[in-house]
């Protein structure tokens, strides 16, 4: 039976929401976890195949083979980097080799949606909708949410404090989301806040939707409590303000809108804070600690009765500070400054450290080479923006990627794998001729 355009839309709604609310499968211990996307890899790879002629036909392909050339280059390199370092290599390392591949394959996918004019948007808005009443049910603990669901999206170390600090103190919450990381869901919220900004549309209920939608997710990014993504967000605002002249009021409500609730969240912040020193201070410490100290003694129970194998130490020595790991890693990448030490996965693991700038771990892993390639990557949106000033499709890629860059400099967006196909979602469907209309 032939498919038609709205089976296709039917399928890229239920893929696209699935997506965005399941976790992570463990099939073997010995293998990485994986999503959707992995499982369904080798019918949508298929389905590029088979469609390819379309972005050959497409009126940008100089700029789509240049992009897809440089993750070619970038897989090259892995391999290359990973036979110069063999003696070191896991079986776990060579599954680096696939992410590239995977971004290639998506990118490609969505692209070829886009050009048949397979609708996006409304699958990404319900979908956003969805994490949105997620991060809502997490964030509040609603029907004790962190134990019973929460668990399968975010490590136990994550949800046994939530809340509290190591003595029992209240400390402010950092929504975990789908992601189970705090930074990584404030790059999700960020990215989809400036994409329902930056996205034109003529119907004004879409209008208003979009409104929500960019409001709801700057909050959710506020309260994920990112500083470097906030700052990428807040940059990314900015630059849209300066480019979208035509509508600059506007334009401008949004950035008026964000700047105040940053401006409330910040005072209920610190009143909070100064309430919780006086509740404990002065009356009733004791028992603030001790309910406290229920609350995470009941959710060590409960995950250790999930999994029996479950252990949780609260103290690490082995964990450093940011700039001691930095400056360490900087001084290994010097001493093997062309392909660097390959992906070397064991090295963190033993180590119990996590490199939180892309940029260096790619130059430690890498090389130079890696790191040349990786940035040319991220920056490639900005090139494609000064050749496309005029298009909104080139607008939205960078402002997305301006956020991508300032959060890379403490965290690691595109090794995430659900952070990588979002990017490459919006690289799709943003980077076709038919998205780089006029404005």
């Amino acid at each position: 039976m032939q498919l038609n355009k709205k089976h296709y839309n039917i399928a890229l709604f239920f893929f696209i929401i699935t997506l965005f609310l399941i976790p992570e499968i463990k099939i073997l211990s010995s293998m990485p976890k994986f999503r959707l996307e992995d499982l369904l890899f080798p019918f949508i790879a298929l389905y590029v195949i088979k469609n390819y002629k379309l972005i050959v036909d497409a009126r940008n392909y100089e700029e789509i083979k240049k992009y897809i050339g440089l993750w070619l280059c970038f897989v090259i390199v892995i391999i290359l980097s990973i036979l110069f370092n063999l003696y070191h290599t896991s079986t776990s390392d060579l599954f680096e080799i696939y992410k590239p591949i995977k971004a290639i394959v998506l990118f490609s996918f969505f692209l070829i949606l886009n050009t048949q004019k397979i609708n996006t948007y409304f699958p990404l808005a319900i979908a956003t909708f969805g994490l949105l009443i997620f991060n809502l049910f997490q964030y509040f603990d609603i029907w004790d949410f962190n134990i019973y669901v929460e668990v399968h999206y975010a490590p136990p170390h994550h949800l046994i404090y939530f809340g509290y600090n190591t003595l029992f103190e209240p400390v402010t919450k950092r929504l975990l989301g789908t992601l189970g990381n705090p930074n990584n869901n404030a790059i999700l919220f960020a990215c989809l806040s400036i994409y329902f900004l930056a996205i034109k549309t003529e119907n004004k209920k879409i209008k208003i939707v979009n409104y929500i939608l960019f409001t709801c997710c700057s909050i959710a990014c506020i309260q994920s409590q990112s500083r470097t993504t906030f700052i990428g967000l807040a940059l990314a605002l900015v630059f849209y303000v300066i480019v979208d002249r035509k509508n600059l009021i506007v334009s401008f409500m949004p950035f008026i809108i964000s700047l105040f609730i940053v401006v409330v969240y910040f005072l209920n912040a610190d009143l909070r804070y100064l309430h919780t020193l006086k509740q404990l201070k002065i009356t009733t410490s004791k028992n603030t600690i001790a309910i406290a100290k229920n609350e995470v003694d009941k959710r060590k129970k409960a995950f250790q009765s999930a999994d029996g194998d479950f252990k949780f130490e609260s103290n690490n020595e082995s964990l450093k500070g940011r700039f001691e790991i930095w400056r360490e890693l900087f001084a290994m990448a010097i001493k093997k400054p062309v392909l660097g030490y390959g992906p070397y996965k064991g090295y963190f693991y033993s180590n119990t450290i996590y490199s939180e700038n892309e940029f260096l771990l790619n130059f430690w892993r890498y090389g130079l080479v890696g790191l040349v390639n990786y940035t040319l990557l991220v920056l490639f949106p900005f090139m494609l923006y000064f050749k496309n000033r005029n298009s909104r499709g080139t607008l939205i890629l960078t402002c997305v990627f301006i956020i991508i860059n300032i959060s890379s400099l403490t965290n690691n967006p595109i090794s995430s794998p659900f952070l990588l196909f979002l990017i490459m979602l919006l690289m799709g469907c943003n980077f076709s001729a038919e998205a780089n209309e006029k404005k």
